[in-house]
Order: C-alpha cells, then structure tokens, then sequence
C-alpha cells in the first residue's frame, strides 16, 4: 500500500514558506496558472498535496 497523502489547504503566507517565494513571486504563479487555487471569500487558498505535485513535475519554480 502506498503512503496517502494529507489533503491540506493552505494560506498564501504558508505557501510562501513551504516555496520559499515572496508574495510577488506567489502572486506571479497564481495569475499565471502555475499554481492551482481556490478562492473562498478574499482568500486564496492551496491545496498542499496539488501544489507538491506541480512541484514534482516541473509545472512551477
């Protein structure tokens, strides 16, 4: 059996973290497409599990 991951939501200032980014940089992936996200309200959520996978295959940074 494989190890299931944890879907998570996260902030934009998490996602800076986990990234390393700034906010501009994160603002640059958002509107370009690169990082998939979820708008509730005035926030900008992420969904750790969907961003690690853009990550892994080369779809962002």
């Amino acid at each position: 059996m494989g190890k299931k991951e944890k879907n998570e939501l996260m902030t934009r200032d998490e996602v800076q973290r986990l990234l390393k980014v700034s906010g501009v940089t994160l603002s640059k992936f958002t509107k370009s497409g690169c990082l998939t996200f979820y708008r509730i309200g005035r926030r900008y959520l992420y969904d750790r599990t969907e961003i690690l996978n853009e990550i892994r295959n080369g779809k962002t940074v």
